[in-house]
């Protein structure tokens, strides 16, 4: 799922845009769909009664995607801050 997703970018790496301080470079969002949602729902229910030592080999990466290498080959755009779900910043696949 975090591979769908993407990751976010750190602050540090957005201050350099010359164009304007208000924005910053970002992925795409994706639409959500029903499948997705319904997975994950699907998810929560079934792990519901889990107990604290089954959720301590969890390992919770709040869909973040970590990369070794410098280019992730993603698409990133210029968006003001809060705008993500705008339909000018979403595309489908």
């Amino acid at each position: 799922m975090a591979q769908s997703w993407g990751g976010a970018l750190l602050p540090d790496h957005t201050r350099s845009n010359p164009i304007d301080k208000s924005t910053d470079p970002k992925r795409l969002a994706r639409r959500f769909n029903a499948c997705s949602s319904e997975k994950r729902s699907l998810w929560c229910r079934k792990l519901r009664n889990w107990r604290d030592n089954e959720w301590g080999r969890v390992l919770f990466t709040d869909e973040s995607r970590f990369s070794l290498s410098s280019d992730s080959h993603r698409i990133l755009i210029w968006r003001e801050r809060g705008s993500r779900n705008h339909p000018s910043n979403i595309i489908e696949r």
